[in-house]
């Protein structure tokens, strides 16, 4: 705080926050609702993020999305409305990295999901984008819908493996489906912007694939 102020610290801005005893005009529709930043390749930073177990409020929204007028100097670059990480996707259990690759290669699912995620971020284990693909994929086979998710990543963003929207738009679709509530809804969305990228072909055959992993994994 400075004096009777409440302050935040972003790069280059230190906002104030204070009340105003005055009334209040509506904010629907206006750009106030949308506070944030441009940054380029923004989707791609917050894929990034997404892959590392970081779950956002909203998914990522193009300009063109919303109901608002970009200024001349955005650029066709896309924000984050009002997005904040609000929670880590499962935070690995404090568990030495022989224990835990020790219960993955037994077989735990959770353990396998785990154990990627510690590939995939560098947390405790070195960074090998292969090797959080190989224990995302095991996890993700046995149901997982998290290590569905942070697969369907892993291709959408071409982390340890080509880039490939058929399976990326699969596995987020499994996920979603095995998820609920505000994840689901997330899950959806993401996916579909998956699918607003691929021909119509590419998407019969995500969808193809999605429903025979469904029937050959009965819940």
């Amino acid at each position: 705080m400075r004096s009777a102020f409440e302050l935040a610290d972003f790069p280059a801005v230190n906002p104030a926050f204070f009340t105003l005893d005055l009334p209040r005009g509506g904010t629907d529709g206006r750009s106030l609702e949308h506070i944030g930043s441009e940054v380029d390749n923004l989707e791609v930073s917050g894929r990034k993020l997404e892959a590392q177990g970081l779950t956002f409020d909203t998914p990522y929204t193009g300009l063109e999305d919303m109901n608002l007028t970009a200024p001349p100097a955005s650029g066709g670059m896309g924000v984050y409305t009002g997005s904040v990480v609000t929670e880590q996707d499962t935070d690995p259990p404090e568990e030495s990295l022989d224990d835990l690759r020790e219960r993955a290669e037994g077989g735990d699912a959770e353990a396998q999901a785990n154990l990627g995620y510690k590939y995939a971020t560098g947390r405790d284990a070195p960074q090998d984008d292969a090797e959080a693909l190989k224990w995302y994929r095991l996890a993700a086979e046995q149901g997982v819908a998290d290590a569905q998710y942070l697969l369907a990543l892993m291709y959408s963003l071409g982390r340890g493996v080509q880039q490939d929207y058929v399976q990326a738009h699969m596995w987020f679709n499994l996920a979603a489906s095995r998820s609920a509530g505000a994840r689901r809804e997330s899950r959806v969305r993401v996916r579909d912007r998956t699918a607003s990228r691929m021909t119509p072909d590419a998407l019969n055959e995500a969808q193809r694939l999605a429903r025979e992993w469904e029937a050959a994994h009965p819940r």
